[in-house]
């Protein structure tokens, strides 16, 4: 989403009284950064599920990421923003991002290959989807920024907080979704890597 809102999230904050402190090109950090956390705690998402759950785990995830990204609509703060998108919620994708793969494959440890394929695809269609709901909720009207400025209009960039409420709730929605979907994989068939 952060693509679709970058502009917007800029905008939203010189409607706050921040003036000119959100240039583009600081902005454009946050996705490498919460690409770079998201890899880094990748490696630690199994070994905490397998201790404590893969269930609770993805629960936990779940309300960390809907806390994370509601209290970004609040945010006025560059620093800040970017410490709780690209850091926390970055940390947290990455923990959480390995568990389906892990528990279906273990119950289709023929097919891994179909299997991971599967999910890996959803995340991406996921995105996909997604980019059309932060479009529609931030500049529904398909307006163009200011040609001179490169900013978009206080209608534009003041969606952004709402922008950032809906996918805070689609993502609490979602992600109990597919927690009460999602089963435990048991202890024999549990795929183990090396």
């Amino acid at each position: 989403f952060f693509f679709q809102a970058e502009d917007g999230i800029r905008d939203f904050c010189l409607s706050r009284g921040l003036g000119d402190v959100y240039k583009r090109q600081e902005m454009l950090g946050v996705f490498p950064y919460m690409g770079l956390t998201c890899n880094i705690c990748m490696t630690f998402g199994v070994k905490i599920a397998r201790k404590i759950s893969y269930r609770l785990t993805i629960l936990l995830g779940v309300i960390a990421i809907t806390i994370i990204v509601f209290s970004c609509s609040f945010v006025t703060d560059k620093n800040t923003f970017i410490f709780l998108y690209a850091v926390l919620f970055g940390a947290i994708s990455g923990i959480m991002y390995m568990l389906p793969v892990e528990c279906a494959m273990s119950y289709f440890p023929q097919q891994k290959g179909k299997i991971s394929g599967a999910i890996v695809a959803g995340y991406g269609m996921g995105t996909f989807f997604f980019s059309f709901i932060t479009i529609r909720v931030v500049n529904p009207y398909n307006l163009v920024p200011n040609p001179d400025t490169k900013l978009f209009s206080a209608e534009v960039h003041e969606r952004v907080p709402l922008m950032l409420r809906l996918l805070s709730i689609l993502y609490l929605a979602l992600g109990l979704i597919g927690y009460k979907l999602l089963k435990e994989p048991q202890d024999c068939l549990l795929y183990t890597s090396p």
